[in-house]
């Protein structure tokens, strides 16, 4: 869903249908991944592979044209690696070819994901940029997980481990959880898990929570914000508030203007640097409001460092318009991680690495995200929840289905009163 804005929520959905898709998918959080570590060689060999899989669960998330898609690869991938070092045998072949894992053994990534993790949060320090990052694991209390397991988890992923007890009260455990959450990310993701995802025999949450608050480099001036049409690829212009701002030459973001296959007109690329210069907002422009299928045809990892690659200081005055707005997104993974071929893991699972036997499956993979872009810079937060609980087909529920006549009552429970007694043998027969 969109947040309230300034303006109309039925109107904040048509207005960014459309163009915002494939720019704020990836333009933030795909960025963390590739521009602010050290490039050792595991880490560099992570990033490379972390970017296709974001591309490829893009594509997934875009299968509704006109719905907006925003979400963090960053925050789904390093959940499902936590989630992926304890699977074992062809589980954990599927989870890393899913995930383009590089041929490694699983404490060499989960190494790479600790390097790469510290130096994104080292960009904190610099004071520029406020940039989180936090992981935690939910294990039922007693259940026997493996010590090695959790300590991989623990070294590597810096992860706290937070015993409950699902059997005796999930709700309360949801409640911690979602609290948890919602700490970590300065209350933007108030309530990623909903009553549905923890059961009694629930046995595992591995979360992955991240949290971003960038000024731009150059702002906006809230005076140079006006309402303005935004064109749809259905001909309509409904208005929105469009940003503006004219960079003078050698003052102007990197810029390229790229032929794009399959449209009319070049791919129009910007890169608009916070304070600090470490992160960058990416937009990726079609050429028309009908040209989005194409970019998104092209839309790969390598055509995407081919095209980042064109980026320079723009040669003439640069006139920059970009809307003002707030997105929040949830979704359920669970088929889109099915479909891209991570199939074992949610039925005939292996993650024997995290309890010495095969009971555990993923029963859901919970991901939400929130975006807020105005004059001043950004606001990005997102998390991801992977649920584990005992494989095989799920317990019946109990059927209580009142369709044929029965008595009823209404009661005191602390006296036993009976106040009202009845039977209904017609729902249909006339009051008198």
């Amino acid at each position: 869903m969109v947040n309230p804005g300034s303006f109309p929520v039925r109107s904040l959905f048509s207005h960014f249908r459309y163009c915002l898709r494939p720019v704020f998918s990836l333009a933030l959080l795909c960025s963390l991944i590739t521009s602010c570590f050290a490039q050792t060689a595991s880490s560099s060999t992570l990033v490379a592979s972390n970017t296709p899989f974001a591309l490829d669960l893009y594509h997934q998330l875009k299968a509704k044209p006109g719905d907006n898609v925003f979400f963090s690869p960053y925050s789904i991938s390093t959940a499902l690696a936590m989630t992926w070092a304890g699977a074992r045998g062809e589980t954990a072949a599927q989870m890393a070819q899913v995930l383009h894992f590089p041929d490694l053994p699983v404490p060499t990534v989960a190494s790479a994901f600790g390097a790469l993790q510290k130096n994104l949060a080292a960009l904190q320090t610099q004071g520029s940029v406020k940039l989180a990052l936090a992981n935690s694991l939910w294990p039922q209390q007693n259940y026997p997980f493996l010590p090695a397991y959790l300590s991989l988890v623990q070294n590597n992923f810096a992860a706290g481990v937070f015993p409950v007890d699902y059997g005796k009260n999930s709700a309360a455990v949801r409640l911690q959880i979602n609290t948890w959450v919602s700490n970590q990310t300065n209350q933007k993701i108030p309530e990623l898990l909903s009553t549905r995802d923890l059961k009694r025999d629930t046995r595992l949450v591995l979360v992955n929570a991240i949290y971003f608050k960038g000024n731009w480099l150059t702002q906006f001036d809230p005076a140079s914000t006006h309402s303005k049409p935004f064109h749809l690829a259905d001909g309509s212009a409904p208005k929105v508030p469009l940003m503006s701002h004219t960079f003078d030459v050698g003052d102007a973001p990197p810029y390229a203007a790229v032929p794009l296959p399959g449209a009319e007109g070049n791919l129009q690329i910007l890169s608009l640097p916070y304070q600090g210069g470490a992160l960058s907002f990416i937009v990726l422009l079609p050429p028309t409001p009908d040209s989005l299928p194409a970019l998104e045809k092209n839309l790969t990892a390598p055509q995407l460092a081919a095209w980042l690659a064109q980026l320079s200081s723009a040669p003439e005055e640069l006139r920059v318009s970009l809307p003002k707005f707030m997105l929040s997104e949830k979704y359920r993974l669970a088929e889109n991680l099915q479909a891209l071929g991570m199939t074992d893991a949610f039925a005939n699972a292996d993650f024997s690495g995290m309890d010495g036997n095969r009971d555990l499956v993923i029963s859901a993979v919970i991901h939400q995200a929130y975006l807020d872009v105005n004059e001043q810079g950004t606001e990005a937060a997102a998390a991801t929840a992977v649920v584990m609980g005992p494989g095989g087909p799920p317990p019946q529920p109990i059927l209580f289905v009142a369709d044929h006549p029965f008595v009823f009552l209404i009661r005191d429970n602390a006296t036993g009163s009976i106040l009202f007694l009845g039977r209904l043998a017609n729902p249909a027969a006339p009051a008198p």
